[in-house]
């Protein structure tokens, strides 16, 4: 846990003595003791639901740190956006960063491909970085232009397995830069991450300044996902755009709607939090950024945390690892990580009611096939081998019918040590 109490009290103490100071030196007293000029307070960015782990620090003299990804094994891939221009990469519980490659221009996006372990990155071009350290150009300027004028691909979404992509006719994961043409309208394309050809061509939409994509659930019976946009505006309204990706007629162009929120948001960056099943948003704010959750269903906005006065850099951006447990903020140089506190759950309670019965079997299946968020991984967990499958809804139904035993907590409302699954909403 970061200790923050006495460095503030130590500032606080120095104030009243520099002000004491001041005040001698104007009326007379005693001796005056001239010392340097006091720092300016450090605010450290706070999430409701995550506790500040570490933060580490890139120590770039000029430069942003951008678009944080997380790898399969918790290292953080993260781009800069500046003098000093490149791939990073931060190891688990590290507090410093590792420069992989120099780019001759300032990295834009970031995304990761946890099937491979492939990286791949925007810098003018598109490059693809393999799991074993090889940098390659992937998709050229004129190849991603079309002969165009091409704006900064301002975000790069990697489908999640068994993605089917009915533009390309194949069942290759899909690939979705976003570059802005003009100021007022923007390009989406299809990849394969198997391969450089550009596979289709979605077309123009109307963004105006879109800056980060996720990949989310579908919304209708046919669509196993769903692409969201950020579009932050710089101007004009900000906005989160859902396209529709998967569509039962191929090779149609997908369908885009606007996310009606409650409130009017000026997003920089966007990720799908499968746990609770809502978009996490570091939206512009108050000359800073908040971090706020967007419910896909209501357009509902919760902040999730005070202003964050520190992070004035553009663009600032965000990530949630692969597990659901850990989260990374970027502002400047530096890139904050998070873990998820969990919450308390009966193992095999997996609709948070208080009860295992039926239902949770049902309701496990559902979360699987996400028709609904994760709400705990570790009720889920029912046989608690550190996983969730169907042997849990197996378990789940053993139980309801022959009594068979399932692990601690059950039957009483408790919490684990050591790793988790983590536990968004415990149910008791």
């Amino acid at each position: 846990m970061l200790r923050t109490f006495n460095s503030f009290a130590m500032v606080t103490l120095v104030a009243l003595c520099t002000a004491t100071a001041s005040v001698e030196a104007q009326f007379g007293g005693g001796p005056i003791i001239v010392g340097p000029p006091l720092p300016a307070p450090v605010i450290l960015p706070s999430v409701d639901g995550w506790q500040l782990m570490r933060i580490a620090d890139l120590d770039l003299a000029s430069g942003n740190a951008i678009a944080p990804h997380f790898g399969a094994d918790g290292e953080i891939f993260v781009g800069v956006h500046g003098a000093e221009r490149g791939l990073y990469r931060v190891a688990p519980g590290a507090t410093s960063a590792d420069l992989l490659v120099t780019t001759d221009d300032s990295v834009s996006a970031v995304d990761v491909d946890h099937e491979t372990g492939n990286v791949f990155y925007a810098a003018e071009h598109l490059y693809r970085r393999s799991a074993s350290g090889a940098d390659q150009l992937w998709v050229g300027l004129y190849d991603l232009a079309e002969g165009g004028t091409l704006g900064t691909v301002h975000g790069i979404a990697i489908a999640p397995d068994g993605y089917f992509d009915p533009m390309a006719g194949s069942s290759t994961r899909g690939f979705f830069p976003i570059d802005s043409i003009s100021s007022d309208d923007g390009v989406m394309r299809s990849f394969s991450t198997l391969q450089s050809d550009v596979s289709s061509w979605f077309g123009t939409y109307p963004f105006q300044n879109p800056t980060d994509a996720c990949y989310g659930p579908g919304v209708t019976p046919f669509a196993s996902h769903t692409l969201y946009v950020s579009d932050h505006g710089y101007g004009a309204t900000g906005m989160i755009w859902r396209m529709a990706i998967n569509s039962p007629v191929g090779g149609t162009a997908p369908t885009s709607s606007v996310v009606a929120t409650t409130e009017a948001l000026e997003p920089d960056a966007i990720v799908y939090d499968a746990q609770i099943g809502k978009l996490l948003v570091l939206d512009r704010f108050d000359f800073g950024h908040r971090i706020v959750r967007v419910d896909l269903d209501t357009g509902e906005v919760e902040s999730v945390g005070s202003v964050i006065h520190g992070l004035t850099a553009l663009p600032g951006s965000l990530d949630i690892s692969p597990d659901g447990l850990h989260l990374v903020v970027t502002d400047g140089d530096k890139v904050y990580v998070f873990d998820r506190e969990t919450d308390n759950f009966i193992r095999g309670d997996s609709n948070a009611d208080g009860s295992v019965d039926i239902a949770d079997a049902i309701a496990a299946l559902q979360q699987m096939i996400g028709e609904s968020p994760m709400l705990c991984l570790e009720a889920m967990d029912v046989n608690d081998d550190d996983t969730v499958n169907i042997a849990d809804v197996i378990h789940t139904l053993m139980y309801v019918t022959m009594g068979a035993d399932i692990a601690a907590p059950f039957p009483n409302c408790g919490n684990v040590s050591g790793e988790s699954l983590g536990c968004n909403v415990g149910g008791c």
